[in-house]
């Protein structure tokens, strides 16, 4: 399974994240995208820290603006 490969380090997932971005940058991810500009813009939502180990990492491509979860 990728999930398994991806664990094991046999898989670079991480060398598709082009960036990390703030909540309030989505529309501008989606046109960095949309553009060709980068590969796959990442959204970090904090969850109550600063840091990005206290957040909850939502890739941005994975469904588009208002689009349910």
């Amino acid at each position: 399974m990728l999930v398994d490969q991806y664990r094991l380090g046999r898989l670079d997932l991480d060398g598709f994240v082009s960036e990390r971005i703030g909540l309030g940058d989505v529309e501008e991810a989606f046109a960095k995208m949309k553009a060709g500009t980068v590969l796959r813009s990442v959204v970090e939502i904090p969850r109550g820290g600063t840091g990005p180990e206290e957040s909850d990492a939502v890739d941005a491509a994975a469904a588009p603006a208002g689009a349910a979860r």
